[in-house]
Formats: C-alpha cells, structure tokens, sequence
C-alpha cells in the first residue's frame, strides 16, 4: 500500500453518487472468523462432499453428525465475534456517503451490526443467523436449530411441518438466492463506483460482479491483501488488509 493508491481509491469514492461495496472473507478474518478455503482451514479437514445440499437430503443424520463435529472444533465462538474497523468504514459510506448496496459473499450479519440498513445489504450467500426448512421454506431463529443440536436430535426438525432444517446459508449444490442474485446484478449495473474489499474474485457468480460495474462504465476499486483477477480493470488498487487500508480511504473521502 502507498499512499498514492489510498488517496486515488478516496477520490474515485468522493466522486461516486452511488457506490457499491462488494465484500469477502478478507473482511471477517480480521473479525477472527477464519476462511474456510485457506490453507489450514475447514476444508482441509473436512470433505466439502459432505456438506453439499445433496447429503443433507439424502443422509440426513450423517450430515449432522458430521457438522457438529465440525462445529465442535472450530476455534471462534459466533457470540464474541464484533464488527471491525472495515464493516465499520463501509457502514460510514451508508450514513454518511454514497454508499447504496453492499452485495457480500460473507453470512456472519457483521455488516448489519456496524450499522448498514437491512435492506441494503445482499448476502449472496445467505445468513448464518437464521434456520431455514427445506420443506416448507419457513425461516426461524438460530436457537430453534441449535437447541436441536445441543440436545443431539438429529437431525433438526422444523417446529411447523417436521421438515429438514439447516443454516439459511447456501450450501455446495445449492442455488443462490435469485431475488438477491439479480439485485445485486442490477446495483453492480447501475453504480458509478463499485468497491471490492477482501475478496479474492474468483468464486462466481459473485465474481461477476465488478465486471459487471466496469463493463457498464463504473470506476472499479480494489482493497484486497493479495492480487485479484480484476486488479487490471481497477481504477485504484490498494493493498493491504481491509481493517487497516479501508478507514484511510473513507477517511479523506468523507472528512
């Protein structure tokens, strides 16, 4: 990182009247949730076959034995994980600037709890704060699954029709949301200025995106700790973690 790159990143947001952050793992590792396709990670301890959609559906009970001995060895707690520097400059760009979708890979809720509307952010990859039945489609309170798992009831039951329960994240297998997929097509169209923070760019369609805005006359920015496969169609590229970089950049484009 250079300060050049931070002061042409801040003048390309100071010049946007709509702006779109994009967001990914980068951004909650420094929240201590890890990324699972990382060396050392998940999934290489796990089998990613295992938590496919189709798994779930056609073994059941053997998906949940295996998640929750997942869940038993992972290293955070969900309750102690806070919104960092990072969700909070991109909650900033909502309240105070031009900032009008954030479309995030990211399911941990952290943008919500720095302060971005409902509304306004597009998880492209679900929430891990609710439960969802994969019969009747209604949603639930994560307590309504964990307390099935707590008590070893596997696997978790819909309270309504007794239908499979899971995460209301996307799992392998599983379609993205389509009304949130097409909005954020739709925001990447329309902004004049799209942000992309802690993402490697490269798990589609999510990666679609910034060529998307770029293809469509946008300013691109690109604050990522490693290279992305859109750092040659960006307008600025600052390197450098998203908790430290990004503050600097919405500091002089907003102050």
């Amino acid at each position: 990182m250079t300060g050049d790159d931070v002061v042409r990143a801040a003048d390309l947001v100071a010049e946007s009247d709509h702006l779109v952050a994009f967001t990914g793992a980068g951004v909650s590792t420094e929240s201590g949730i890890p990324d699972f396709r990382s060396p050392g990670g998940v999934w290489d301890r796990f089998d990613p076959e295992d938590f496919t959609i189709q798994a779930l559906t056609r073994d059941p009970v053997s998906y949940w034995e295996t998640r929750v001995e997942m869940r038993r060895e992972r290293d955070f707690d969900w309750d102690e994980v806070e919104p960092n520097p990072a969700h909070e400059a991109i909650a900033r760009l909502e309240r105070e600037g031009p900032l009008s979708a954030v479309i995030t890979q990211n399911v941990d809720g952290l943008h919500q709890e720095a302060g971005n509307a409902d509304e306004s952010v597009l998880q492209l990859h679900g929430t891990h704060e609710r439960a969802k039945c994969l019969d009747c489609g209604d949603r639930f309170p994560l307590e309504t699954l964990e307390a099935q798992l707590e008590a070893e009831s596997l696997p978790p039951e819909c309270d309504d029709c007794g239908g499979l329960l899971k995460y209301a994240t996307v799992s392998f297998g599983e379609r993205l949301p389509q009304d949130v997929l097409e909005r954020a097509r739709r925001e990447a169209a329309a902004c004049d200025c799209f942000v992309v923070v802690g993402s490697s760019v490269t798990v589609e369609p999510a990666a679609s995106m910034p060529r998307i805005a770029a293809r469509n006359g946008a300013s691109l920015v690109v604050v990522n700790l490693d290279e992305t496969p859109v750092d040659g169609l960006a307008d600025a590229v600052v390197r450098g973690k998203a908790g430290e970089t990004l503050p600097s950049i919405v500091e002089r484009a907003i102050a």
